[in-house]
């Protein structure tokens, strides 16, 4: 099916069949339609199925369609696993920042301690970008790729201006089978970053996640995923 190009914005019950089977079957890949809904017959299936679509995007008007709702409907994948999601009490560090902690020794970037930012101002440390200095990467790739999403963590936290969360960085592929989680996840990469509003503005921290040049954007009731691939979204496992 070829992606409906909309002008105005509509209520999807204005809808064409052929945008109405569109926007039905990319809910259905979401995870937010069952197959059996997924018809070409507006009906509350589809209208709640779309709300609920926009409610994790954050897009305004439940049941409005316009560009930037086809847009995000375009890049919506299939449900992701949730994995490795625990630890949702974190405190700002007082150490973070500075040189301190043990040295570990990395790839292109050398011996670094384990308290400092991974890019100056990017507010994520080398311990908890390695689960404490547990998770090293070792390839030159990895190196690189950690380097870049701290980049973009950092424009995000300084884009919010409030505390940040990690929940999940890098993820060697042994552990990232022992936590469940994707076999081509980004974590493996050392490319992917699982965050939460410590001030709990999660809408406000989405709007800004948005906005950053990032590709991935998951989207759970308590975290949001973050990563180097292509624009895409998806939800977690309900």
């Amino acid at each position: 099916m070829n992606t409906p190009v909309l002008t105005n914005s509509i209520d999807i019950r204005q809808a064409d069949p052929a945008t109405l089977r569109w926007v039905e079957n990319q809910l259905a890949i979401g995870g937010y339609l069952a197959d059996c809904q997924n018809n070409g017959l507006i009906g509350q299936a589809t209208l709640d199925a779309l709300a609920a679509f926009k409610a994790d995007a954050h897009l305004e008007y439940p049941h409005a369609l316009g560009a930037s709702t086809i847009d995000a409907l375009s890049r919506l994948e299939a449900p992701h696993p949730i994995s490795e999601q625990t630890n949702f009490d974190l405190k700002p560090d007082p150490q973070a920042g500075r040189k301190s902690g043990r040295l570990i020794r990395l790839p292109i970037v050398g011996e670094v301690y384990l308290n400092e930012w991974i890019v100056a101002n990017s507010f994520i440390t080398y311990s908890e970008f390695t689960h404490g200095g547990s998770r090293i990467p070792t390839t030159e790739t990895q190196a690189r790729n950690m380097l870049r999403i701290a980049e973009e963590f950092g424009w995000i936290r300084r884009t919010f201006g409030s505390a940040i969360g990690i929940t999940s960085a890098f993820r060697p592929e042994h552990i990232n089978r022992a936590v469940g989680g994707a076999p081509n996840s980004w974590h493996i990469r050392a490319a992917a970053l699982d965050i939460y509003p410590i001030n709990g503005r999660m809408a406000d921290l989405t709007e800004v996640i948005k906005a950053s040049d990032v590709g991935g954007i998951g989207t759970a009731a308590r975290f949001r995923h973050i990563d180097l691939g292509d624009r895409r979204f998806w939800r977690y496992g309900r």
